[in-house]
């Protein structure tokens, strides 16, 4: 997906809202390792 400027952006992000805090690292590890490419950090 691009911006109109032409910069292109990742078209899926990984959400880490509702992943218990003990498993939230190793998601956050692996996102990367599967193909995401942005990962949303941000609380409801």
């Amino acid at each position: 997906m691009q911006l109109n400027n032409s910069v292109p952006i990742p078209q899926i992000g990984f959400g880490t809202y509702q992943i218990p805090a003990t498993a939230t690292q190793q998601a956050i590890e692996q996102a990367p390792e599967i193909g995401y490419r942005h990962i949303d950090t941000e609380n409801a």
